[in-house]
């Protein structure tokens, strides 16, 4: 009985076109995964590099809380001082490199023009 369901040109044609749809929905059903997959992994990358900022962050923070970089702040940026304590503040000097005169490249004429008169 299954055999003559089976050899009949319709029931033929509706298995092909169900399992060519089922192959086609799998194809589309692959490329979503690969995309998922590309996300997935940027998004670990980013989670790493969010991790290592928070980590720096948090270094900087406990160093920023200790009291001698308290003391350093205030006496920097805020220019505060300590009772009986007198601040000296030097000026900037600049040293200068002299300049190193480069002689002029003078033809023989002239050289021997020098030399005798």
């Amino acid at each position: 009985m299954l055999q003559k369901y089976l050899n009949n040109p319709f029931i033929i044609i509706l298995l092909s076109t169900i399992s060519i749809i089922f192959i086609i929905s799998l194809k589309q059903n692959l490329q979503k995964i690969e995309v998922s997959q590309k996300n997935v992994e940027k998004l670990g990358q980013q989670v790493q590099k969010l991790e290592t900022e928070i980590e720096n962050k948090q270094t900087s923070l406990e160093k920023a809380q200790q009291p001698l970089a308290k003391e350093k702040i205030a006496r920097d940026e805020l220019l505060l001082q300590k009772e009986n304590e007198l601040v000296v503040q030097l000026p900037e000097i600049r040293i200068e490199a002299e300049e190193k005169q480069v002689p002029e490249a003078k033809t023989n004429w002239e050289k021997w023009k020098q030399v005798l008169f």
